[in-house]
């Protein structure tokens, strides 16, 4: 077996997917470019001053290399925690029937000027009342799980990878993201990441059940969804 010098190998990637995300934005130049030179997906007419934000995605270009930041707020991941620990306790309760969402019924439509039919989508069964009682004791143990204090702090992250089509980065940071204006905050703090700037972090607090109940009160009060 031929055996390659394992210090060679993660250059020669990185260097190779470098080249082919350059190669991709410049075939396929965004289109969606703001004012601030961001590419956002979402739009904000439902968030207000006082709404949780809890993740978000923008892109931008930097240093002639396209780059996408994959934003959570901390307590978006202590939701997720939150809801994989509800999933582990309710695993033994889970039907062992189908998964009715991959229950589904075509839907046909008559082809003109003849007999045949055509499928043209598919109608999704209603759910069964064994999945209906899991769901109602899924729900109710991660809502049981949400008043507990298991111990999580979430500190702020950042992690940059490089992709075949991008330099993605993924950033954990407790800021409020209410409209394409709070994005630029994202863009800043990627770029000084980027150019190596290793305080970028300094000064945001880590995630705790703390703050975890303050969002609950507040999402009480107000619209909590994520942007769409």
């Amino acid at each position: 077996m031929l055996m390659l010098k394992r210090s060679r190998m993660p250059a020669l990637r990185g260097k190779s997917l470098f080249a082919s995300a350059r190669e991709y934005h410049r075939r396929h130049q965004w289109k969606m470019i703001n004012r601030d030179g961001l590419m956002v997906r979402h739009v904000y007419t439902d968030m207000t001053p006082e709404s949780l934000s809890w993740w978000d995605d923008v892109g931008f270009i930097f240093a002639k290399r396209r780059i996408m930041v994959w934003w959570l707020h901390p307590r978006m991941v202590y939701q997720d925690r939150l809801e994989e620990m509800a999933v582990q306790q309710c695993a033994e309760e889970h039907p062992r029937e189908e998964d009715w969402l991959m229950r589904s019924e075509p839907i046909l439509r008559k082809v003109k000027r003849g007999r045949r039919v055509k499928t043209v989508g598919h109608r999704v069964l209603p759910i069964s009342e064994g999945y209906r009682r899991y769901y109602d004791h899924l729900n109710a143990t991660q809502a049981s799980l949400a008043q507990q204090d298991h111990g999580w702090v979430i500190t702020p992250s950042i992690r940059s990878r490089a992709l075949d089509w991008c330099q993605g980065v993924d950033l954990v940071l407790p800021v409020e993201i209410r409209c394409e204006d709070d994005l630029r905050l994202l863009r800043d703090i990627v770029e000084r990441h980027l150019r190596w700037d290793r305080s970028v972090l300094a000064g945001y607090s880590a995630y705790t059940f703390t703050d975890w109940q303050a969002d609950q009160n507040t999402r009480g009060n107000h619209a909590a969804e994520p942007p769409s």
